[in-house]
């Protein structure tokens, strides 16, 4: 399955100006629907995290026709992850939880 990337760039677009909302619910639904995954942020400072979140998501989508930079940044995220305690099996709930809030904050558009 081919990626839209000029979809995928549209729609982050439009929650881009909610930038802050997205990443406030995502914990807020991360955390309710995963309570597991709680213990992992128990040192965090929250705008920080919140803020990391959000330029995490662009670097990404700015890097969709570049592989190499994705790739090379997508390994070292996960690699700060994993020593954070992060596990494969956490991953579904992370993007499960990303995709439901992008949806909901996006809304209608």
């Amino acid at each position: 399955m081919a990626l839209n990337v000029a979809a995928l760039r549209q729609s982050f677009e439009k929650v881009a100006p909610r930038a802050d909302q997205l990443a406030r619910r995502f914990y807020e639904k991360l955390f309710h629907d995963y309570p597991e995954v709680k213990p992992l942020f128990s040192q965090v400072e929250w705008d920080e995290q919140r803020r990391k979140l959000i330029q995490s998501l662009t670097v990404v989508v700015r890097s969709l026709e570049q592989p190499a930079v994705l790739s090379r940044f997508l390994r070292e995220l996960g690699s700060r992850h994993e020593r954070y305690g992060a596990r494969a099996e956490h991953y579904p709930a992370v993007a499960r939880t990303l995709i439901s809030v992008l949806a909901e904050v996006a809304g209608p558009a």
